[in-house]
């Protein structure tokens, strides 16, 4: 949060170490989204950035239920349309035609 402190000077709060700063006219240091006030704060908060990005990488995907895919096969041979079956399983109608697709016969 900036708030004026004379002279159309900013004084700014740094979002990785909680320190008030101007920051100088040449320069700032930037995480992508708000200025920190060193080199050292940038380089924790591009650290943290990482961190996020490779927990998101490997979170672990949750397994379908058993039987779901060939229940959803079942389903479409009764007539039943692709956007109400991925209403009814939560899934895009992109994913219930690759599911229709996988079980099929290769020709």
């Amino acid at each position: 949060m900036a708030h004026k402190t004379y002279h159309n000077i900013w004084e700014l709060k740094c979002p990785v170490c909680g320190k008030n700063f101007i920051p100088a006219a040449e320069h700032i240091y930037n995480d992508g989204e708000s200025a920190v006030c060193s080199y050292h704060c940038g380089l924790a908060a591009e650290r943290k950035k990482e961190a996020e990005r490779e927990r998101r990488r490997n979170r672990k995907r949750i397994p379908p239920p058993p039987g779901r895919d060939d229940e959803i096969r079942k389903r479409i041979s009764e007539g039943e349309s692709v956007d109400k079956l991925a209403r009814v399983y939560r899934l895009t109608e992109t994913r219930i035609k690759q599911i229709i697709k996988e079980g099929s016969p290769e020709e």
